[in-house]
């Protein structure tokens, strides 16, 4: 099965081989799943803070912008084994322009 992740435009197509299609095969889209972030966010942040959900073990590698290079060689050789994380930080000379 082929997932397409994301919401599509009104009306979108994909042209697709449908050579793809044979024997057990599908493809279906997601339309930004089942979230209700009025309802759900409230509940992950209370599982967040009752240790239910882990989020700080899933960030394994943290990054400045001008580690970008070592990140991208890093997410290429499979070091990156949970999430890596870039980080944007403005100097105090960027703050004051």
């Amino acid at each position: 099965m082929a997932l397409l992740v994301g919401i599509t435009p009104p009306g979108a197509k994909a042209i697709l081989d449908t050579s793809l299609f044979i024997g057990n095969r599908s493809f279906t889209r997601t339309s930004g799943g089942d979230c209700r972030p009025d309802r759900d966010f409230p509940l992950f942040i209370r599982w967040y803070r009752e240790g239910k959900l882990k989020l700080d073990e899933l960030v394994t590698n943290r990054y400045t912008l001008d580690q970008i290079n070592a990140a991208v060689d890093d997410l290429e050789h499979g070091r990156i084994l949970g999430r890596g994380i870039l980080i944007f930080e403005r100097t105090q000379e960027e703050v004051n322009v």
